[in-house]
């Protein structure tokens, strides 16, 4: 999408680089002093009538500019769409005190969004938050080394024209509301000794308690629900200074925790076994497996024996 050499020439004027883009998004000149230097409107305006050029673009990292990129069309459907951005917003708004006069929001054109800011402490291009069965990032930031498509359809109350500096507390704050939506593939690894145990047994000490509790059942006195998402449970340890300590899939029973103020792994899937084993064992999976097999969970019968027992 190509906007006017008039709109482009105010952009420059309120402190942005801009550069030309191609096919395929991809800039058709060099473009990486603009990464540090934005182009003299004349020379950009040589760029901007060449005949490759196709749509118009903000170096982030320029003038400590960063941006965060919803991407939702690696959703199926517009109402899914339409339902993830929505409670995304209200969540960053319910955590972000006055939100619509500090961010600068556009739509893009295949119905994503970018929040734009500056700020003191940026970074370069990460990905953020990847949805249960899906490789392509659902958020990522635009930071040093990116760059962003200038859009029409603006859905903020500023503009491009008057992006505003944030504190470093209100980017960790959008950094921390975004990473609820990172889809955690790995549990943590239970002690090898103890799975090959397990091997001669039907059902397993962890299987069952992990098929009878949840992980609320055991945090509860520790932790307290401050919001509840499609498919996530957020949580705050209690006493803790910050907004959320971290969260509980609702699709699978596993705590992910961010903090590292309490006794369990941070960044680590924890099945309500591995809670129970940090909680009441500081780890040690074997006396957490007698500690419950004491109290009735797992099975009794051994295979050997039931297979000695068949062959006499």
């Amino acid at each position: 999408m190509k906007i006017s050499l008039d709109r482009c020439k105010k952009l420059i004027d309120s402190g942005l680089s801009l550069i030309t883009i191609g096919d395929k998004k991809i800039p058709n000149t060099k473009w990486k002093e603009s990464q540090k230097k934005a182009l003299d409107k004349n020379i950009f305006t040589n760029h901007f009538n060449l005949e490759s050029t196709k749509g118009i673009g903000i170096c982030t990292g320029y003038n400590n500019l960063e941006a965060f990129d919803i991407d939702l069309k690696i959703l199926p459907s517009l109402k899914l769409q339409q339902d993830f951005w929505n409670e995304y917003l209200e969540f960053l708004k319910s955590n972000i005190d006055d939100f619509d006069n500090k961010f600068v929001i556009y739509k893009t054109v295949n119905n994503g969004y970018h929040i734009i800011y500056r700020c003191e402490t940026i970074g370069g291009n990460q990905k953020i938050a990847v949805l249960k069965d899906n490789t392509q990032a659902i958020i990522e930031t635009r930071g040093i080394g990116g760059y962003i498509f200038v859009y029409d359809n603006q859905v903020s109350k500023i503009d491009y024209t008057k992006i505003k500096e944030i504190s470093i507390n209100d980017r960790d704050v959008l950094f921390e509301c975004s990473r609820y939506y990172n889809y955690v593939k790995d549990e943590i690894e239970i002690d090898k000794k103890l799975q090959k145990e397990s091997l001669d047994v039907s059902v397993s000490v962890w299987e069952d308690f992990n098929s009878k509790n949840t992980c609320w059942d055991i945090i509860q006195n520790d932790f307290t629900i401050i919001r509840k998402l499609s498919n996530k449970i957020i949580i705050r340890r209690n006493g803790a200074e910050s907004a959320h300590s971290g969260y509980i899939f609702g699709d699978k029973e596993l705590m992910y925790l961010f903090t590292t103020g309490t006794q369990y792994p941070n960044e680590k899937g924890l099945s309500p076994f591995a809670i129970y084993t940090y909680k009441n064992h500081n780890g040690n999976w074997s006396e957490s497996a007698k500690d419950l097999y004491q109290q009735g969970y797992g099975s009794r019968v051994i295979k050997e024996v039931e297979s000695l027992k068949k062959n006499y």
